[in-house]
């Protein structure tokens, strides 16, 4: 997603939300390198469910890469 992000044009916005179970040193890489690296926001902190809502309202798109994810949660 990173590396095709810098195919685009700089009139658009990367979020990028969400705790990160890998290293990190890569993505940093990536996007400290990209020529839209304005453009990019990264949060690879966990996100309470009281703050999910203001980034889906952010986004005019979603990615969610995930084939399995652990949930300790009671209402899923």
């Amino acid at each position: 997603l990173l590396e095709a992000f810098n195919l685009l044009s700089d009139d658009y916005f990367l979020l990028i939300v969400g705790e990160c179970y890998k290293d990190l040193d890569i993505y940093k890489s990536l996007i400290s390198s990209s020529n839209n690296r304005n453009n990019i926001l990264a949060n690879f902190d966990y996100v309470k469910d009281s703050e999910v809502s203001k980034y889906f309202a952010a986004a005019d798109v979603l990615i969610l890469p995930y084939r399995s994810i652990s949930c300790t949660c009671s209402n899923v």
